[in-house]
């Protein structure tokens, strides 16, 4: 089309039609090349700097604890809980046992126990690991204390007893460490 023919905003209209639809082109094809380039590039970004979280296992069954804890030659640390009407022992959960400090210094050194005492109806234990747990509690937890952290030694004996001061992760592994001296 010959340009010189046309008036002025005839010209106008012309130049920006083809040349926003160039612009539109060109805009387009660099988001679709930056969205191509995204794709790859952001996964391998995240998991250049992804660390799993550090699970630790909490076992249940004292008699498994202790012949683990005799292959592993490792300390069983027993939990005395109510897990759903003792605050210290939720906060004690929450702060300690569910940081990856805490998780970190125990996946070595520890089989954990966790001797429960729920009071709520759908929290209920079965029969038979609330008797487990009760017959446990007469044995390491005389005062019912909770919550209630005991360390034994592959021998049953106890090495240390701790309750929760709500000092946060480090004093606690501080705590524990002492005992282990």
């Amino acid at each position: 089309m010959e340009l010189g023919c046309l008036t002025l905003n005839q010209k106008k209209r012309y130049l920006l039609k083809y040349a926003f639809s160039d612009f539109k082109f060109l805009f387009f094809t660099m988001i679709s090349q930056l969205k191509s380039t995204l794709i790859i590039a952001l996964p391998l970004f995240l998991l250049a700097f992804y660390t799993p979280k550090k699970e630790v296992r909490w076992l249940t069954d004292y008699d498994q604890a202790m012949t683990k804890a005799k292959q592993d030659d490792k300390l069983i640390l027993l939990y005395f809980s109510g897990s759903d009407w003792c605050k210290p022992c939720i906060q004690l959960k929450k702060d300690v046992f569910e940081s990856q400090n805490f998780k970190s210094y125990a996946e070595d050194k520890f089989i954990l126990v966790q001797l429960d005492f729920p009071r709520l109806k759908k929290n209920r234990l079965p029969a038979q690991q609330l008797k487990h747990n009760e017959s446990l509690a007469e044995k390491y937890n005389t005062k019912g204390e909770f919550p209630l952290v005991v360390l034994l030694d592959s021998s049953e004996q106890v090495i240390g007893k701790t309750n929760y001061k709500g000092d946060g992760p480090e004093a606690f592994i501080s705590a524990l460490q002492s005992y282990q001296e």
